[in-house]
């Protein structure tokens, strides 16, 4: 993903916004209600942050196109509708989003040639292409073509000013143009190209199951990325992912053929090129995907995932052995948080999730444990873990911290978009990340819904917290019920099951601190988070989506 400041939103096509009536017929009141909500999509930070919002406007401003083609509205509703996309990948940085916003200015210039937004559409459709996709000869292109089709055009001038600047060299046929540039890429030794790029890839990590694959680079420093997907007819599915990543190099001896065996993946090849290297992956069979990018350290994650039919995500088959993942959070170089006294959150989730899986294994349950020890672990290896051995529940557990030393109480998050601040900051500090980076992966998730099993997840949060909050109150006369919450929680991501995360008591409160170093108080906390696990299972559950 490009990593680039854009001006979402242009001067020049505000105008034509700003000054129509409501007419009586139905186009146009049909785009005044878009336009409507556009203005306040443009007013609300909040509500920028949240993909679903964009897509919603953008949806209004194209169904009117959609349903008026022959309208003067639907042009406008058009050439609004790439600026949206645009201004969509201007905060997303997604690929598919940047492809989008081209697709509708060529709309507009190739099905509405006699509007005066038609030359303006071809100069925005060259900008795009040049700047983001960095491909010379197209950008060219347009730009004879807008100069051949409106010489006195408003945007003439401009486009003429940018295309001189376009060395002749890539004026050539896109064919010659790539094979040029791959007889640049031969005589690129690896030794240049070690000089050239100071970021390395410094280790890779893999977990697999027959049905699932999860590959991790880890980056000595933060990189860019950018992805180029080979689609089946299915645009959500694939058989081939290529990413490049920007001035970066493998590292000696990180990678070796055999290192990511599975049922999937076919082939991984590390391609160095001009810009860097390039990650080639082929798989045996077509799949889904998700790629994401983590940090502290800087990494990037790729899931990959079997296509299933509709009739095989319906319900998982019962099983004899139910399996559950308990994860103690934190571990190793990372302590978490800590009391006042020096308690130590890893200690304390380690001691309560062994308490969890020794009462789930006497009632017949397999409980498997992240980690056992006192050991460092990834939040992306922590899910890893738990799709690798196929559980029906992953459950993280944790303590929570405030600087203000009064507030306490339990509360359970389940992996989803959120506008609360206390939400994202709570995120953030179990992230290991900054508040801003929480933010701006709610933008690739804002869809969760749809992708993962996020009403079940949400379910079995309900069920611990109410567990919890009955099983803890009679202890604990000043217990805070402080509800369960949606929030984007790094060890949530990819879970291809029921995921929740715990934060069972504030250590930063005296009081509850005091509580975590009781045994009957952990015990009661195993008990009421088995409970609630014992009777989830009861129940079917609906198979996670990538």
């Amino acid at each position: 993903m490009k990593h680039m400041v854009v001006t979402i939103f242009m001067i020049s096509w505000i105008g034509f916004l700003g000054n129509s009536a409501i007419a009586s017929n139905s186009p146009s009141r049909a785009y005044e209600e878009a336009r409507h909500s556009y203005f306040l999509l443009k007013a609300d930070k909040k509500k920028q942050q949240l993909r679903h919002n964009w897509q919603n406007v953008i949806e209004e401003f194209q169904s009117i196109a959609a349903k008026y083609p022959k309208n003067t509205q639907s042009v406008k509703a058009l050439y609004t509708a790439a600026e949206l996309w645009r201004g969509l990948y201007a905060v997303s940085f997604l690929e598919n989003d940047l492809d989008n916003a081209i697709a509708a200015y060529e709309r507009v210039a190739s099905e509405y040639t006699n509007s005066n937004l038609a030359d303006d559409a071809l100069w925005h459709q060259a900008q795009l292409i040049l700047q983001y996709k960095q491909d010379e000869t197209a950008a060219t292109k347009v730009l004879d073509h807008l100069l051949e089709k409106y010489p006195s055009g408003d945007m003439a001038a401009s486009a003429q000013n940018l295309r001189s600047k376009i060395a002749p060299s890539h004026n050539l046929p896109k064919e010659s143009y790539i094979v040029d540039n791959a007889k640049d890429l031969k005589t690129n030794s690896m030794k240049d190209n070690e000089k050239n790029h100071s970021i390395k890839i410094e280790a890779i990590k893999h977990w697999s199951n027959p049905e699932y694959s999860r590959i991790v680079l880890y980056f000595s420093h933060e990189t860019k990325t950018r992805e180029h997907i080979k689609n089946t007819n299915n645009t959500s599915i694939t058989s081939q992912i290529t990413v490049d990543i920007i001035d970066t190099q493998l590292a000696a001896n990180v990678y070796k053929p055999d290192i990511i065996k599975d049922e999937l993946v076919a082939d991984v090849q590390f391609i160095p090129n001009n810009d860097g290297v390039s990650l080639k992956l082929s798989f045996k069979q077509p799949i889904e995907y998700r790629l994401l990018t983590l940090e502290n350290p800087y990494r990037f994650v790729i899931d990959s995932f079997v296509v299933t039919t509709p009739e095989q995500e319906l319900t998982k088959p019962a099983l004899k052995t139910r399996r559950v993942v308990i994860d103690p959070g934190h571990g190793g170089r990372d302590s978490g948080a800590r009391s006042a006294s020096g308690l130590l959150e890893k200690k304390i989730t380690l001691s309560i999730a062994k308490k969890i899986q020794s009462i789930l294994i006497n009632r017949g349950i397999d409980a498997i444990l992240t980690r056992n020890k006192d050991i460092t672990l990834s939040l992306e290896e922590r899910t890893a873990i738990a799709n690798r051995v196929k559980a029906d529940l992953f459950i993280s557990i944790h303590t929570n911290a405030h600087k203000n030393k009064n507030v306490s109480g339990i509360e359970t998050y389940y992996l989803n978009t959120t506008d609360d601040r206390y939400s994202l900051r709570l995120a953030a500090r179990e992230n290991a990340t900054q508040e801003k980076h929480v933010s701006d992966l709610q933008l690739m998730l804002a869809d969760l819904a749809t992708k993962a099993n996020t009403a079940e997840s949400q379910k079995l949060a309900f069920a611990i917290q109410n567990e919890l909050v009955n099983q803890l109150r009679p202890i604990n006369s000043k217990f805070h019920n402080k509800g369960v919450k949606g929030s984007l929680f790094y060890v949530l991501l990819g879970a291809r099951m029921p995921a929740v995360l715990v934060e069972t008591a504030f250590i930063s409160n005296p009081v509850e601190a005091k509580l975590l170093q009781s045994t009957k108080y952990q015990k009661t906390i195993a008990n009421a988070v088995a409970d609630a696990v014992s009777k989830s299972l009861a129940q079917p559950l609906i198979v996670a989506q990538p």
